[in-house]
Formats: structure tokens, C-alpha cells, sequence
């Protein structure tokens, strides 16, 4: 293991025998981040069932009828919405809490039962930490305020208010369950890590000729901040790599844990709809940064420091702006891998050997047929331009044909994906009532949310029972009783080759019903929610809209430099514009809602598509 500066290494030590580390990797959801907490709650409660279940058989004549191997969750990595997931378990993590399903809140939704039942519904909710923050807390009235533009000389950050995220974060950092736990499944410490966009950049140079000074500046905004978590009883705080702030539940860390909360709210700080954050951290943090040089002939793939250019950094403390750190990497899967690996390092592939995994909850994975609803560059409109060569550079800053040619091979089980599915072998509608609106529409009910949350939940259950296997002669499976990793015992799952495959992480015989068990056990099943269809009403935002328009055009205007006649012209226009505007954002919400099928469409004219209309005769000879 060649140690380099930080405490970075480029491979790391193999997993400790009878040992499964996980790289959990938490992807951009927006407000379907309600998705990640329901996956996260029935994985917490999977992982807690069955260490009581090995504790109870400990040293007993059926302690091998339990699987007795170990799973360590070493590394959480997070962009935009999932860094606020992140950090809810963080703190979640250390405590004893309810877990809520389908059994306990029902799949009737909320606005459609009776107030005795919604009330029933939020008193459960408030206990557990992550339906609480992200189904109970959140919503789009609070996002309409206007407290940001309040303040005497406010400047005007974003569309949305964030105040609100703020809150809640701190709310979140300050939950205490019912009683601390043990959890031996988590690192100790576990690193956290948020992929963030840096608007200032970090700058380098490359010097290219003789003269001093002279070369090329470039600058990385593709950024992140990581942070460790002691769950030890009494541990104390301790980092793990040398730009890491290490974090503990003594008073000396509460400080650190707002730094912790702000850089997830400022993971997920949403270009112009969400506001960005300040940060400020030691310029030396950026001593260790490295990249991987390919193999050659002669010399194998090794890792070289980059050091930034500290004529343009700023010592001792670099100050900067972040945004939503999923628009440069929406899925930091890279980031899990080497810290599970190594810098140059790789998890073992094969099934029979892995020991090592990423697994990555992604609410918007991509599909073969993405982009052919709305293909860019159809049209030279200037306009349509701006907005294509946005998302292009959005979209080349993520793409990573690595993952495309790992994603590719069946075989690979050092990666694992949960991703949302209502069932259908074939989706022809959304499982997420969360995804209309570009992923924003999950702010707009209660119901939605909650959909979404129930079926993270169930899909972690299928997810557990069927696709997180390994073959059975995999050594984590060496001390499990014939019996158990048989064809026909309750955990085993046959794959399309015929081969024999057990869970990595099992469900205990009260979690695991009777359909995913050929009737052997009779636990509970996660049910499959209603579709939240019909429950929104857009006039229940109509006022927050108007006024949150009717704010952002005024504090424009009059925090402007113009003098007063171009003030007085530009009130009269705003007077105008206001209804324009707030008429344009009903109908996107109406229209996105429609597409998203959580209300009727409404007809529209048939429209000429922009690719019939550049590219047709005209460019034939091209």
C-alpha cells in the first residue's frame, strides 16, 4: 500500500476476513431526496434486524443457520439533494429511532384520509429522522417566502427562498433518538464526502515555455468536502485523510457540524432556483489532490499530486461560492471507489471473490431512450443555443465512459444500483411523482413525497432480497449451514445462468414476506402506495407565487443603479411583467404536473419539431 501526502493511499488494504465494505453513494435527487430517505430507513432497518439476529444466536447451536459475516458501511459520498440525505443519516446513524412503512402509515397517501388519520400519520412521522425531513418539513410554501429579501440590503440570490433548507438542516443536526446506538455496521470513523460546484475554482498553472511566468491557467470547479464521523461509544473525532474535518457529539464539534450542514445545503444548492452558499476552508486543503496517470508498458497506473497555483489562492484560507455539486458530478461514484480502493486501486469484480462494493441510490438513473423527448442542438435560435450549450457543458462535466463500460459487463459485482420502479418490466409511466418539473415537483404536495418515500422503502426490500447477492461460493457465505445457501432455502436467489446466490445484506424472517420467499417466511411487505393522481391544487400556491413575483421584481427595481425616471418606467413595466411572469410559471407547473401524469393534460396545439424544420432538404447535400 504506497502511502502518499494526506494519508492518501493508491490501493488501499484488502477488507478484513469474513468482511463486506460498502461505498454508499447518495446521487442528485432534488425533492426526490423523500426516495433516498425511504431507502435509507429500510436499510437501517435491515442492517439493525440482522444484528440482533446474529447477536441472539451468538455462541449457540444455530448461530450458523444466521449468516455471521460482516458488512462495514465505510464511505457515504453525496451530490446536490442526496448530501442532505447524507447528512441526515449522519446523524440519524447514531441513534435508536421508529422506522415507518406501509404498515404504519398506510398507501391511501394523506390529503385524501381523515384528519385523524394525517394526524396519526405526523405524530409518527416526527420520530423518525428522515420522513420528518424530507416528507414532513420540506415544501414548496416555504420555499415562496420572502424572509431572504426582507432583510435591509439583501441581495437577490435565487428564485426560491432557502431559508427554510437552512432550518431545517439545523433541525436535522439536532436530532436526538431514543437512546444512542451501537451500530457495528458503520465505520468508525465513517467518512462523509459532498461533491460541490465551485464557482471561483481552484487555480492551477501549467508553465509551457522558458519564461518565467508565462504557461497556462486553468481552474477545477468540480470540488468536494469531506468530513469523518465517530460512532464509537466516547470516540473521540479523527480524521481519516489530512483535509477531512473530523467530527464527534462533544461540544468541541458543534461548530464543525454547522460546517457539515452548510456544505450539504450548499451540495444541493440548485443553480438560480436555490441560493448559494459561502465557504471558507484552509487553502492547504488543496495540497491533496490527485490524479491517476494510465498504465504504460513499461510503468503501472500510479497517482501524481496536483498542486494548486498559490499566487492566485490565497493564504491561509481560500473563500468561495458554491452551487448545486451535482452539476459537475452528479453521481460521485468516483469518489466511493477510492476511497474503498485506493487512488489507483480497484474493488475486486468477480463474484466469487468481491469484497467490495459502490452501491449508488440514483431516483433519476438514466435509461437508453433519455433525450429523445427534447433533442439539443435542433435549432440555431440564439436562445435554444444558450440553454443547449449549458446543458452540454453539464453533461460532458458528468460523463464518465469508465462507468458506461463497467455498467455494460453483468458480470461486475463491485457496483449495485437502486433506482425507483413501481414494478413494471417495462416502465411506461413514471414511478416518481416526484420527478415532474425537472425534479421539483415533490415540493409541491405532501402526497407526492410521501408516495415516493413508501416506495424507496419497497424497492430497498426488493433491492435487498434479490439483486444485492453474491455466488454462493463467495467466502463471506463459508461459515453459513448448507441448508442456508441451498436452492430452496428462504434467502437464496437463482440467477439467469442457473447459478446459486445469497444476500449480501439478508432479511431477517420478519422483513422478509412470503413473495420473496416462496412462502417460507410470512414477514411484512412494503406495499406499493396509490399514485398521488388529482391530489394537488395549484391554487393553494397561487398567492405564495404572486407574492414571491411580486417581491423579486420590486427588490430588483429598487436596488437597481438607474435614476428615478428609469425606476418609474421600470415599476410601470414590472406592473406589466408580473403578470406575464406569473402567469408563464402556472402554466409550466400545470403543464410539468401533466407530463408527470399527476394531472389531466391539457390539449395544445400540434407543433412542427425543430429537427423536421434544420434539418430536412435544406441540408441534404450535407
Amino acid at each position: 500500500m504506497a502511502k502518499l501526502e494526506g494519508n492518501y493511499v493508491e490501493e488501499t488494504d484488502p477488507p478484513a476476513d469474513n468482511t463486506f465494505e460498502i461505498g454508499l453513494v447518495m446521487a442528485g435527487a432534488i425533492s426526490a431526496g423523500a426516495y433516498e430517505a425511504g431507502v435509507l430507513d429500510y436499510l437501517f432497518e435491515a442492517l439493525d434486524a440482522w444484528d440482533a439476529a446474529k447477536a441472539k444466536v451468538k455462541g449457540t447451536a444455530e448461530e450458523n443457520l444466521v449468516p455471521q459475516h460482516k458488512v462495514i458501511i465505510k464511505v457515504v459520498t453525496a451530490a446536490s439533494a442526496g448530501s442532505m440525505s447524507a447528512a441526515v443519516m449522519a446523524v440519524a446513524a447514531r441513534y435508536h429511532f421508529n422506522h415507518i412503512g406501509s404498515r404504519d402509515i398506510g398507501v391511501k397517501g394523506y390529503t385524501k384520509v381523515l384528519p385523524s388519520e394525517r394526524a396519526r400519520i405526523d405524530e409518527a412521522g416526527r420520530h423518525n429522522p428522515f420522513f420528518k425531513a424530507w416528507v414532513q418539513d420540506i415544501s414548496m410554501d416555504k420555499l415562496l417566502t420572502t424572509r431572504d429579501l426582507d432583510q435591509p440590503n439583501s441581495v437577490l440570490q435565487s428564485l426560491l427562498d432557502s431559508t427554510a433548507l437552512l432550518e431545517i438542516t439545523k433541525d436535522c443536526l439536532a436530532f436526538e433518538g431514543k437512546g444512542v446506538a451501537h451500530r457495528e455496521y458503520l465505520g468508525n470513523p465513517t467518512r462523509f464526502i459532498f461533491a460541490i460546484g465551485n464557482l471561483r475554482g481552484i487555480p492551477y498553472f501549467l508553465r509551457l515555455s522558458g519564461q518565467q511566468g508565462v504557461g497556462l491557467g486553468m481552474s477545477l470547479h468540480r470540488d468536494y468536502r469531506s468530513f469523518t464521523v465517530s460512532y464509537s461509544m466516547g470516540g473521540k473525532a479523527q480524521s481519516i485523510k489530512a483535509d477531512d474535518i473530523a467530527l464527534d457529539w462533544s461540544s468541541d464539534s458543534g461548530k464543525l457540524w454547522e460546517i457539515f450542514g452548510i456544505t450539504a445545503v450548499a451540495s444541493g444548492a440548485f443553480p438560480v432556483g436555490l441560493a448559494p452558499r459561502p465557504m471558507t476552508r484552509n487553502s492547504d486543503d488543496y495540497q491533496y489532490r490527485f490524479v491517476v496517470i494510465p498504465a504504460s508498458k513499461t510503468s503501472p497506473s500510479r497517482a501524481v499530486q496536483l498542486h494548486p497555483n498559490m499566487k492566485r489562492m490565497g493564504v491561509p484560507h481560500f473563500h468561495s461560492f458554491l452551487v448545486d455539486g451535482g452539476t459537475m458530478n452528479n453521481e460521485p461514484i468516483d469518489l466511493a471507489r477510492q476511497e474503498l480502493a485506493g487512488l489507483t486501486g480497484r474493488n475486486e469484480r468477480d463474484g466469487d471473490k468481491a469484497n467490495r462494493a459502490v452501491l449508488m441510490i440514483d431516483p433519476f438513473p438514466d435509461t437508453e431512450a433519455q433525450g429523445t423527448d427534447a433533442l439539443a442542438g435542433m435549432s440555431p435560435a440564439l436562445v435554444t443555443v444558450v440553454g443547449n450549450l449549458i446543458g452540454a457543458w453539464k453533461n460532458q462535466a458528468r460523463f464518465a465512459p469508465e462507468d458506461l463500460a463497467l455498467a455494460a459487463d453483468e458480470d461486475v459485482f463491485s457496483r449495485f444500483l437502486i433506482s425507483p420502479s413501481r414494478g413494471d418490466a417495462e416502465p411506461r409511466g413514471p414511478s416518481l411523482a416526484c420527478g415532474a418539473l425537472g425534479g421539483f415537483s415533490g415540493f409541491l404536495s405532501r402526497d407526492y413525497r410521501q408516495h415516493d418515500y413508501l416506495l424507496g422503502r419497497r424497492n430497498a426490500q426488493k433491492f435487498l432480497s434479490d439483486v444485492f447477492t453474491l455466488p454462493v461460493l463467495n467466502p463471506l457465505f463459508n461459515d453459513l449451514h448448507a441448508d442456508q445457501k441451498s436452492k430452496g432455502g428462504k434467502w437464496v436467489r437463482v440467477d439467469e445462468k442457473g447459478g446459486v446466490q445469497v444476500p449480501i445484506i439478508p432479511l431477517m424472517d420478519e422483513l422478509l414476506p412470503g413473495a420473496l420467499s416462496a412462502g417460507m417466511t410470512s414477514g411484512r411487505m412494503e406495499e406499493l402506495s396509490e399514485w398521488p393522481a388529482g391530489v394537488f391544487e395549484i391554487e393553494s400556491i397561487e398567492s405564495a407565487i404572486k407574492g414571491r413575483v411580486d417581491k423579486i421584481v420590486s427588490h430588483a427595481i429598487e436596488n437597481s443603479s438607474m435614476g428615478w425616471f428609469r425606476r418609474l418606467s421600470a415599476k410601470a413595466l414590472g406592473m406589466i411583467l408580473r403578470g406575464f411572469i406569473y402567469d408563464k410559471v402556472i402554466t409550466v407547473i400545470k403543464d410539468g404536473l401533466a407530463d408527470g401524469e399527476l394531472m389531466p393534460k391539457r390539449s395544445s396545439p400540434v407543433n412542427t419539431t425543430e429537427e423536421g424544420k434544420w434539418f430536412g432538404e435544406r441540408n441534404a447535400e450535407l
